[in-house]
């Protein structure tokens, strides 16, 4: 085998792994984050769940792009002080 195959072999694989240990743990964030907005909180609890819902799905949509082999352009950037993966609620970066 060509040492480009094994290199791409290679290659695939740490994405694999990578992509699921970034995966597995996102899920959780976003699936619990979904059992708290149903529950009783306040508005203010609320608000910052959504924030963290939000961040998560972003990084989750920034994740899948980057799988794809598509690079993230400025038609990708959100609106000016929403969260997206980049920066975290109240601007902070991530």
């Amino acid at each position: 085998m060509e040492a480009a195959e094994v290199a791409s072999r290679a290659k695939s694989l740490f994405i694999g792994n990578m992509s699921h240990e970034l995966r597995t743990p996102l899920s959780g964030v976003l699936g619990m984050t979904k059992v708290l907005l149903n529950t009783s909180i306040t508005d203010q609890q609320r608000d910052y769940a959504e924030k963290i819902r939000k961040s998560g799905e972003a990084l989750r949509y920034d994740h899948g792009k980057a799988l794809r082999g598509n690079r993230l352009g400025p038609h990708d950037q959100p609106e000016p002080g929403r969260a997206h993966g980049r920066n975290a609620p109240g601007g902070e970066r991530l």
